[in-house]
């Protein structure tokens, strides 16, 4: 038997050739399934990111913000809140610092800097407790006061104690942090006064909560300055790399923790939680950059952050392109390009139980900060009738299992309702009964968009602060080198041995190229932002500039400072 030319060639050949292609769509499939379940992963322990959402209370307020501040305010916000932590260093830097051989009653540069750490720790701590503890309601007056009072103190004792045991006192930040802590509590104690005080004694809960944000703390300011040791012992060797990559991972486990710290208070978890840890993060891989002279770790470094910042701008991408459309089918609305004003249309026309739990569990409605608001804002919250109801503090800081974050993240999930046979006498109960499913079904869905757009707001607002944040303390930093080669204190600061006015300037090369990297990221985040939502992301990141800027100036003065010390050769 004679078979054609093309059955012959149909034997094995031919079957390897048609399953070549199901073989590469099936190496294909596992390839996709495997890279969205590491990136479901990654985005469910970015917490800070993505597991959070506004109040409709601070939704408001960044809408009228937005609507009724200038161009110009909101530059000069962006570009004035690190100048006050800029001039106090440069004062600070002013003082020379002596010889640490010559003793300690010559060395008053080092005891100035003492002092200002302590009224800086002091300033911080007092209005970081009276924003987590109820029933604290102190004067400018008396947190000046208390904050002078704990500096003297402070600075006294130490003096004392380098004159009778030794100086420079060992890591004199960390090993006197108890005597401040000592000292505070006193003076804390005697401008409040006892009736004030018992009451506060009482909230066993808020204490605890206050305790563990506190210990966090802490423990981020012995944790980096370590780092920074176990990065100039490994500084131009082949483990230089794998002590950079260090970094994210433990920033990733930092603002895990610090977050369920302060869940509690949801509104204030991006500022909280960025101005932090991200401060830290940014400033140490500033600090270590500079002395990287390897261009494979260099490279390395960039890929790794770029790989990042790409996946976060994919996410917010996917997030918030549906977002305005569906917020304009439940308003009837086509031409609505402002995510912001949609919202607050839906609060003001649409109907929310907010009695029901499911709803209340959704979302909150009063802000733990205060926001003014205009009167027709107070209104859409009277409206609703949210003032009365207060959502447990349990509801909010109950965390989710690994595999329920995971699985909130998802994407292409489709479920699918069992079929209901009906009988024929039940038709007329239920038509009734599908259209109060019907309207329970809108209700829904306005619920759900609301929910989906408070959460879209909290991701834009973590992330338009850690680019912020990113992009001006390598600035900062780089600046700081220029202007400090040339004080005289420069030979005490241990990141600036081998720095001069000649060489500074490749000193400081890798620190700016990764400055320009964040400004990038940040510009194409604001792109993102205003294409998508319509939202200005140069005004959302003004609105916690300012609206919070009680916790952020004492934050960047307290950890800058701190930094900064830990660095000089009389502390550590």
């Amino acid at each position: 038997m004679i078979l054609p030319f093309n059955a012959v060639g149909a034997g094995p050949r031919a079957d390897s050739v048609s399953k070549l292609p199901a073989r590469e769509m099936y190496a294909h499939s596992r390839l996709k399934s495997w890279t969205t379940k590491l990136s479901d992963t990654w985005f469910a322990l970015q917490i800070t990111h993505f597991g959070g959402k506004y109040s409709i209370e601070r939704m408001l307020a960044l809408e009228e913000y937005t609507r009724n501040t200038s161009l110009s305010r909101i530059l000069l916000v962006v570009v004035c809140t690190p100048l006050p932590t800029i001039i106090l260093v440069l004062c600070q830097e002013s003082i020379p610092l002596q010889d640490p051989s010559d003793g300690w009653s010559t060395n008053y540069g080092f005891w100035f800097r003492m002092g200002t750490l302590a009224v800086g720790e002091a300033c911080a701590t007092i209005i970081q407790v009276a924003f987590l503890l109820d029933g604290i309601d102190l004067s400018l007056r008396q947190i000046v006061l208390l904050c002078v009072c704990v500096g003297i103190s402070h600075t006294a004792a130490a003096m004392l104690i380098a004159a009778y045991w030794v100086f420079p006192i060992p890591f004199a930040s960390f090993t006197l942090s108890m005597i401040l802590f000592a000292f505070f509590v006193v003076m804390f104690r005697i401008l409040v006064g006892g009736q004030v005080l018992r009451p506060i004694l009482s909230q066993r809960e808020q204490l605890r909560q206050c305790a563990k944000f506190f210990t966090v703390q802490m423990f981020m300011v012995i944790v980096y300055p370590s780092y920074q040791v176990l990065f100039e012992a490994v500084n131009q060797t082949n483990y230089e790399l794998p002590v950079l990559l260090l970094l994210p991972a433990l920033k990733l486990v930092l603002k895990n923790i610090s977050t369920f710290t302060i869940l509690h208070k949801e509104d204030t978890v991006p500022e909280q939680v960025i101005f932090t840890v991200d401060f830290f993060d940014a400033f140490y891989l500033a600090m270590c950059m500079k002395n990287v002279t390897s261009m494979t770790t260099v490279i390395a470094i960039m890929a790794v952050d770029l790989a990042q910042t790409a996946l976060e701008m994919q996410e917010l991408y996917q997030r918030t392109q549906g977002v305005l459309e569906r917020l304009n089918r439940a308003l009837g609305m086509n031409n609505n390009q402002n995510l912001l004003a949609a919202v607050r249309t839906l609060c003001e026309t649409c109907n929310f139980d907010i009695q029901q739990k499911k709803t209340t569990t959704c979302f909150r409605v009063r802000s733990c900060i205060f926001h003014k608001l205009s009167q027709e804002g107070e209104k859409i919250l009277e409206n609703l009738k949210i003032c009365s109801i207060k959502p447990s503090s349990q509801e909010s800081t109950r965390r989710l299992s690994m595999s329920a974050r995971i699985s909130r993240w998802k994407r292409g999930v489709v479920r699918i309702q069992p079929k209901i046979d009906l009988a024929p006498g039940n038709v007329e109960s239920v038509t009734v009964t599908s259209k109060v499913l019907r309207r329970s079904r809108q209700m829904n869905d306005n619920v759900n968009i609301l929910r989906e757009t408070l959460e879209v707001l909290f991701t834009n607002e973590c992330l338009v602060l850690t680019e912020y944040l990113e992009t001006i303390v390598p600035i900062l930093y780089a600046n700081f080198v220029l202007v400090m080669v040339h004080f005289p204190s420069v030979q005490y600061h241990s990141e600036m041995l081998g720095a001069t006015p000649e060489n500074v300037g490749s000193t400081i090369q890798n620190v700016l190229v990764y400055a320009l990297l964040e400004l990038a990221s940040f510009v194409v985040l604001a792109v993102i932002m205003w294409r998508n939502c319509g939202i200005h992301a140069l005004y959302q990141l003004a609105f916690v500039l300012e609206t919070q800027w009680t916790f952020i100036q004492p934050k960047l003065v307290l950890w800058v400072l701190t930094t900064l010390t830990y660095s000089v050769r009389l502390d550590s």
